[in-house]
This record gives C-alpha cells, sequence and structure tokens, in this order.
C-alpha cells in the first residue's frame, strides 16, 4: 500500500484540483453574470434610446402642429402634401390633410413652383421667395414663401413656411398710389406724369414712333371756386379729369399737374 507520504501527496493533488475547479466555475459564473449585466445595460440604453427618440419625435410633432405659422411638408417630386400644420390647415381653408392634396394647386401662377425648385436646386434654403397662393375658399393672397430641402423616411421632400404679406402689400400699393397720384382725381401727378413722360419719350427715339404733348389750361376756376365755393370747383376738377381720361386711347397718359392744370400724352399720335 500507499505510505503516510503518498496519501498526503494525493490529498494535496486533490483539494488543489478542487480549488482549481472552484476558480474555474466562478470565473465562468462571473463572466456569465458580466455578460449578462452588460446585456442587460445594453437593453437598459436601447429602452432609454428609443424612448428618448419617441420623447424627441412626440414633442417635435407637437412643436410641428402648433407653430402660429403655416407649416407645408410635401414630396419634392409629385408636391403631394405629406404633413401640414394646424395653421396650415386653417389658413389654406383645408379641414383635414387627404392623400389628393398637391402644393401645385395652390400656386395662382403654374410656374411659381418650378421656380421655387430650381432655387432649390441650386440651394438647399430659399427664404424670402414671393408668390401668390389661391386657397381652397378661392381668396388669393400675396405670401413670401422659406423653404428648404429635408429626407424624410428616404423621400426628398420641402418643408415650406408660409408668411402672409398680402396686407403689406396693399399698405405698399396705397403708399405709392398716394405718393404718385392726385387725392382728387386719381390721375398721376405731376411727378408721376414726368416719369412716365421720360419713358415714353425713350421709348420713342428707341422704336422710332411718335408721341403728343397736350397741356390743358381750365379757365375761370378760380371764379368758380369764389362764386360757388370750393366744392364746386373740385367737382368741375373731378369731371374735367373725367373727360380727358375718356378722350385718351390704350397706352395714352392723362396726368393732373396741379391747380387746373392738366397734360394729356398721346403715344403714336403723327
Amino acid at each position: 500500500g500507499e505510505g503516510p507520504e503518498g496519501v498526503r501527496t494525493t490529498a494535496l493533488g486533490l483539494v488543489l484540483g478542487m480549488v482549481l475547479l472552484n476558480a474555474g466555475m466562478l470565473l465562468v459564473i462571473s463572466r456569465s453574470n458580466r455578460t449578462r449585466r452588460l446585456e442587460w445595460a445594453a437593453t437598459q440604453r436601447e429602452r432609454l434610446s428609443n424612448r428618448e427618440l419617441a420623447q424627441s419625435r412626440a414633442a417635435f410633432e407637437k412643436m410641428f402642429r402648433t407653430v402660429p405659422i403655416p407649416l407645408v411638408v410635401s414630396a419634392r417630386e409629385s408636391g403631394a402634401i405629406m404633413a401640414v400644420n394646424d395653421a396650415g390647415l386653417s389658413y389654406f381653408a383645408v379641414p383635414q390633410l387627404s392623400a389628393d392634396l398637391r402644393t401645385p394647386s395652390f400656386y395662382e401662377d403654374p410656374q411659381a413652383r418650378a421656380r421655387l425648385l430650381e432655387a432649390l436646386s441650386r440651394e438647399t434654403r430659399v427664404a424670402g421667395f414671393e408668390t401668390r397662393l389661391r386657397r381652397a375658399d378661392g381668396a388669393v393672397r400675396d405670401v413670401m414663401l422659406a423653404a428648404s430641402t429635408v429626407e424624410i423616411g428616404g423621400t426628398d421632400t420641402i418643408l415650406t413656411a408660409v408668411v402672409d404679406i398680402t396686407d403689406r402689400k396693399a399698405a405698399e400699393a396705397e403708399i405709392w398710389r398716394t405718393a404718385n397720384h392726385d387725392m382728387l382725381t386719381g390721375l398721376p401727378n405731376r411727378a408721376h406724369f414726368q416719369d412716365r413722360l421720360e419713358h415714353r419719350l425713350r421709348d420713342v427715339v428707341a422704336t422710332g414712333g411718335s408721341a403728343a404733348l397736350l397741356l390743358v389750361d381750365l379757365d375761370g376756376l378760380k371764379e368758380v371756386n369764389d362764386g360757388f365755393g370750393h366744392d364746386a370747383g373740385d367737382a368741375l376738377l373731378v369731371e374735367a379729369a373725367r373727360r380727358l381720361g375718356a378722350l385718351a386711347r390704350s397706352g395714352d397718359v392723362v396726368a393732373r399737374l396741379g391747380g387746373d392744370e392738366f397734360a394729356l400724352l398721346a403715344v403714336g399720335a403723327g
């Protein structure tokens, strides 16, 4: 049989083997637990990322819907409207988004969208693009568009913001009319007539045409004002302007130069 020394050696080997086996098992368990922890952490990060993405998307959609400026997302190729916010639905007098809505149908000028696309082909963003849009209720409005190209789900789209400038354009037109026309008769005033006269004369020189300038004074306007009042004198001026306008042909210019002085520029007269 084995002696005491051999028994001790065998026992020591068994103990050492058990220690190594346990250490290996602990290492395997530790690695397995670490793998599980990493998988759990990755799952948590993915869940957090998805939750943050959903929250961000919901916040963007809410912001998109509630922005007070009309916003429209349309397919670049077909012009189909993919999304429109609440302000856009109200502005275009459209009750809800439908599959048959197309941005080209809203442009009064059929070529306006083509010009906008051409501008976007040169730059990804366009601002200050003025045009006229026709709403679903038939109203035509002057607008200024700001547009940018955006890729959504693999589709090239255009995000367009609409700013209504109808009132501003009307105010500008009224300011121009007031500055260039006689308030009483509505005819061009002296400054505007002078500008029109210079343009006409340049055209005549360039094309070899002809023109005639007639100056008209109303006799007795002072006597009418003194004898019947300024309202009667104003009525006489308005009637004179109407009659001169009736005599003018297309392309002629009738103006009130001031006081009782009128002018008639007849283009093409020989």
